[in-house]
């Protein structure tokens, strides 16, 4: 109980010590409430992007695996440039779809073939992506069909002309008019729109609205010219299996493209499974909210050091304060206790602020960013405030010890000496 009474007391001297100098003590608090603010803001943008990027992992489905060209015997990287710089790999083909359908595992699969090409409908025109894609492709995709139908597999055989736009397409090119039914002409290839697809927004920097999906071999023999693909998604009947899927694909892959041997260096193709890029996501942000932690935490560190000099002005102007109470009995540790509880009171009440600003702009930003039509969740989990919490903490003990220690170690006779 008397130790009670003695912390009870120590924090009394604290605030009236405090209160005494307000000035000192709102400097104190200011840094500290940056530093805290910037770390929950940081923890809030991180939070919300993580969420984001596994969101629109998540509208691929979580039971797919996707196999992707690639430059032989080049890192991900270098072949990623080169086919920017439009180096392309040709080998992987129809044929490998439909032969990865014969899998025991394998449900459904889709191969796409990309082009960039203008829709023309009337006076209109429109710069959009061209999805040549396979029948099954709205099976497996969240892309969903809020008027008339997607093409049919027997389209795709016959080289059928038709269409299906996504909703921006329709305001663009028809405005208020029906679309389905009318024709749009691509690269002077005319096509009659059988569907539209609901409203889905953007993902991995791509806005699926824009889209125009057709079948996959009138997108290669009408407009591209080229029977190759750039990526197919295999859906797999349990996502238990989709390691053993992954591995017979690449094992099939390499037969089909004449691949001797086992050395992925040499593939022309990668394959990646959904559980494979949620969990490279989760190495990506842990190395990114790594990152801006430790950048918030450098404006935190301002704070600290700010506070801990101001803490040793203190000190410097309470000397006979000190010798005093020394002199009446306070032991070292009390007088240790009773200035490392003032720099704990500061950083405490910097914190508690911080977090409640560092709050309030993820809030603003989430409000904002909501207005402008994003879902981005920037809330915080109870632990993220409970980190927070706790550098204010260690900052307080860390940065007040040292003036504490000076404090202490005053000798009473010196102490009520002082000027």
């Amino acid at each position: 109980m008397n130790n009670f009474l003695n912390i009870a007391e120590l924090f009394r001297l604290s605030f009236d010590s405090l209160k005494k100098n307000r000035i000192r003590t709102v400097l104190s608090i200011v840094g500290i409430v940056i530093g805290i603010s910037t770390l929950i803001l940081v923890l809030g943008i991180s939070h919300a992007a993580e969420g984001s990027i596994k969101d629109q992992l998540a509208s691929f489905g979580s039971d797919t695996v996707y196999v992707e060209t690639q430059i032989p015997n080049a890192s991900q990287a270098a072949s990623g440039a080169a086919r920017g710089q439009g180096i392309q790999v040709t080998t992987m083909k129809l044929a490998d779809v439909n032969g990865a359908l014969k899998f025991p595992g394998v449900k459904n699969a889709y191969g796409v073939a990309i082009g960039q090409d203008k829709a023309v409908y009337r006076d209109n025109t429109k710069q959009t992506l061209v999805y040549g894609t396979t029948a099954s492709y709205v099976d497996i995709d969240q892309t969903k069909i809020q008027e008339g139908s997607f093409f049919t597999q027997s389209q795709d055989n016959s080289l059928a002309k038709v269409a299906v736009i996504g909703p921006n397409v329709v305001s663009d090119l028809f405005g208020t008019e029906d679309p389905i039914g009318k024709y749009i002409r691509i690269k002077n290839v005319n096509f009659k729109v059988i569907g539209v697809t609901a409203k889905r927004g953007a993902a991995f920097f791509s806005n699926y609205d824009d889209n125009i999906y057709i079948p996959l071999q009138t997108q290669q023999k009408l407009l591209l010219g080229y029977d190759y693909l750039p990526y197919f998604v295999v859906q797999v009947n349990n996502s238990n299996d989709m390691d053993l899927v992954a591995a017979e694909l690449k094992t099939f892959l390499r037969r089909q493209h004449n691949i001797i041997g086992n050395d992925e260096k040499k593939d022309d193709f990668t394959v990646q499974t959904s559980q494979d890029s949620l969990q490279s996501i989760n190495v990506v942000f842990g190395a990114v909210s790594l990152l801006f932690g430790a950048i918030a935490s450098i404006s935190l560190l301002v704070g600290g050091v700010g506070v801990m000099n101001i803490m040793y002005v203190s000190v410097t102007e309470r000397v006979r304060e000190i010798g005093l109470r020394k002199a009446v009995g306070a032991r070292r540790r009390d007088i240790l206790l009773q200035f490392l509880l003032e720099s704990l009171v500061v950083t405490l009440l910097g914190g508690i602020a911080g977090i409640i600003v560092g709050l309030l702009l993820t809030s603003a930003i989430s409000f904002g960013a909501s207005f402008a039509g994003l879902n981005l969740d920037m809330s915080l989990s109870p632990s993220g405030l409970l980190i927070g919490l706790g550098v204010t903490i260690f900052f307080g003990i860390v940065f007040g010890f040292g003036p504490a220690r000076k404090a202490a170690s005053l000798q009473p006779i010196e102490a009520l000496r002082s000027d």
